[in-house]
């Protein structure tokens, strides 16, 4: 139903939610505190501990979510090992800016993020990073030797001429 992005930032928003619902709760307690203290009594302090756990689980919730979104990945991305595929065929390559709007560089620009789509030798298409170096190093329609490392492609070797999708 919704994408792994999806699901992380509504568990961001809904921590955030705790985080503001806690504080807000502490804020009218400690009003209420004072002039409960005001008017001569002293049992106030009871209460407190409900919005001060909802802060504390906010806190947790979006910790736990930040790093499912950027420590998690990171570190399976790092965790793969290199592997070369024979026989990899470039597809597609394309490159995007900040806002992911598709662009077609003629000259290397490091605010860049460039793609590589590789038809491995089973059949299967992939996507994968990689640096600029590498992007402008390759064209489409050739056939080589891919490095990649999960979702990195860190050198292709070309190995074989240019030919058609069709063939």
């Amino acid at each position: 139903m919704f994408t792994r992005e999806g699901r992380i930032g509504c568990m961001l928003w809904a921590g955030l939610g705790f985080i503001i619902l806690g504080f807000g709760l502490s804020f009218v307690m400690m009003l209420g505190g004072l002039a409960s203290v005001a008017m001569g009594s002293r049992d106030w302090f009871d209460a407190s501990v409900i919005p001060l756990s909802l802060v504390i689980v906010g806190v947790l919730l979006c910790a736990f979510n930040l790093a499912r979104m950027w420590w998690i990945p990171y570190r399976a991305a790092h965790a793969v090992v290199k592997e070369e595929v024979p026989g990899a065929y470039v597809v597609a390559k394309s490159a995007f800016d900040r806002n992911m709007n598709m662009c077609f560089p003629s000259e290397p620009d490091t605010d860049l993020r460039y793609y590589v789509t590789l038809q491995l030798p089973g059949g299967k298409k992939a996507e994968f990073r990689t640096a600029m170096e590498t992007f402008f190093t390759i064209g489409e329609g050739v056939i080589g030797t891919a490095t990649v490392q999960g979702d990195w492609l860190g050198m292709f070797i070309t190995t074989g001429k240019p030919r058609h999708l069709s063939e």
